[in-house]
């Protein structure tokens, strides 16, 4: 499993590292309108509930793009590039949703509305 880089820390992460918990990953850009509707929508999930483990990896944007406190507290930030490209995820924003074991159990390309929220509720509140 490739290992992803926290943002503004010395740390790493992997989906392994996430086992026992559902873990979204979502591929967004800070200057993508579409990117914050997502996490927005996925934020407004969070809130509601605390059960889902929520990895940001930030693509094709600087680092020093991320305001120094996050909008979306509870969020780990990565820099999500490498898995990204490497994955050749066709577009952002984008999610893999995982189980508890880390395999997938859905994913989403490109934003549409409710797909941070209510498309994640079909597969979260079972």
């Amino acid at each position: 499993m490739i290992s992803l880089r926290m943002l503004n820390s010395p740390d790493s992460t992997t989906i392994a590292a996430q086992k026992g918990n559902k873990t979204l990953l979502v591929f967004w850009a800070s200057w993508s309108d579409k990117s914050t509707s997502m996490l927005n929508e996925i934020q407004v999930y969070t809130l509601e509930n605390d059960s889902l483990v929520v990895l940001a990896g930030l693509v094709k944007d600087a680092e020093e793009s991320l305001p120094d406190i996050p909008e979306y507290p509870g969020f780990i930030y990565l820099d999500g590039t490498h898995l990204f490209n490497h994955l050749k995820v066709p577009g952002f924003p984008s999610y893999i949703l995982f189980d508890e074991n880390s395999n997938v159990i859905t994913s989403q390309i490109g934003y549409e509305k409710g797909a941070g929220n209510d498309s994640l509720k079909v597969y979260l509140d079972e």
